[in-house]
This record gives C-alpha cells, sequence and structure tokens, in this order.
C-alpha cells in the first residue's frame, strides 16, 4: 500500500528538531511572478535570489522539504507550463516554532459513526481496527 509523503525528521546533540531544506531555482516568465512568489511565501520560503538574464526570471528560494509537498501540481497548473522548476536538498535545520506541525485534537466525544469511516474504506485503514459504534475520544 502506498502512503502520502511524508519528512523525515531529525534530532541534533541538543535534542531539537531537525527538518530537511531545500534549495529551489525556478525560471519563470515575467507574468507569472507574483503568484508564484506569494505561492512561495505561504509555503515558508525565503527568497535568496532573484534575476533575470534576458529571457526568463531566475527565481532562488530556501524551503522546508514540507513546503514542496504538493506545490509542484500548483505551480505548472499557475504557470501555464511555462515555467520549470528545479530543487536540490540542502541541509537539515530546526523547525521554528510557529512552523511545527499540530497535534490534531477531537472536538467530540462519543460513538464512532459509519459515515466517520466511509473515507477510510478504500485504503481499509481502520476497518480491521475500529467498527460503527466504538466508544472514541474517552478521557
Amino acid at each position: 500500500m502506498r502512503e502520502p509523503p511524508r519528512i523525515i525528521i531529525h534530532y541534533n546533540d541538543q535534542g531539537e528538531k531537525l527538518e530537511p531544506f531545500e534549495d529551489v531555482t525556478i525560471d519563470i516568465p515575467e507574468a507569472y511572478m507574483g503568484v508564484t512568489m506569494e505561492h512561495m511565501g505561504s509555503r515558508k520560503a525565503e527568497m535568496q535570489d532573484m534575476g533575470n538574464e534576458s529571457g526568463p526570471h531566475a527565481l532562488h528560494f530556501k524551503i522546508p522539504s514540507r513546503g514542496l509537498i504538493g506545490f509542484r501540481n500548483e505551480f505548472m497548473t499557475d504557470t501555464r507550463g511555462e515555467g520549470l522548476i528545479h530543487s536540490l536538498f540542502s541541509h537539515y535545520g530546526p523547525i521554528r516554532a510557529a512552523d511545527q506541525p499540530q497535534e490534531r485534537r477531537p472536538h467530540q466525544h462519543g460513538d464512532l459513526r459509519s459515515r466517520g469511516l466511509r473515507p477510510h474504506e478504500p485504503r481499509r485503514a481502520w476497518g480491521h481496527l475500529i467498527q460503527p459504534g466504538t466508544k472514541c475520544y474517552e478521557a
């Protein structure tokens, strides 16, 4: 069974969580610069350099690898296939406090309903472990 992509977290000697960062180079026509820069910013990318050598604009970013998950399809749609993107592993760096993944917690307690299991049926993620009517999220 295929799993969704996930980021491999490392720890340094002090026990801090480290996540992978990538250097990203994007070559795009000027018409698509605004939307591309906006989307990279929302994914916590930091612009390192911008250049234009008689052609498409070259944008260089440093971004956490988790920020690139799902970005390529969005990028191709935004640039109508005219943009080029290249990424290369850079280093492991600390996860900033504001960027740390949040733990999901239930907002209700009670019985598990069959409609709650339907989205997981094709993957059979819970079918053999939990049945409708099971008490869930008890404190």
